[in-house]
């Protein structure tokens, strides 16, 4: 059962014709880039209320549910091998160019989220 302050906290995000655009990328082995940014979104809310986290909950949901917001398929593109490194920047312009209303820590969880991979710890 999903709880409704989750529903309260991604209704703003997700019901956009761009969010809602992500059903069409594919992501991982199965599944789209949709369905699994509100699954880390949800993940993020179940742990940030098992451990009492002090975070921001509005925020902490936020940027899981921005964080591949690269809006492309990246099956498609030319150097689709170096998506990866690549798509945390993308995923940033387009969340600072459709809500652009984020909040500092919502913008570097964006653009962090692949470390240590992308090296911006």
């Amino acid at each position: 059962m999903i709880e409704r302050e989750f529903v309260r906290a991604v209704r703003g995000v997700i019901h956009t014709r761009e969010y809602q655009s992500m059903k069409r990328i594919r992501h991982h082995v199965r599944g789209n880039a949709f369905e699994h940014s509100v699954r880390v979104a949800y993940l993020c809310y179940k742990h940030h209320k098992r451990f009492g986290m002090k975070t921001n909950l509005d925020e902490l949901i936020r940027g899981a549910l921005l964080h591949d917001y690269y809006l492309y398929d990246r099956t498609e593109k030319k150097d689709r091998r170096l998506h990866w490194l690549r798509h945390p920047h993308r995923a940033l312009q387009n969340a600072e160019r459709h809500y652009p209303s984020l909040t500092d820590r919502e913008r570097d969880a964006i653009r962090r989220h692949m470390f240590p991979l992308t090296l911006i710890p």
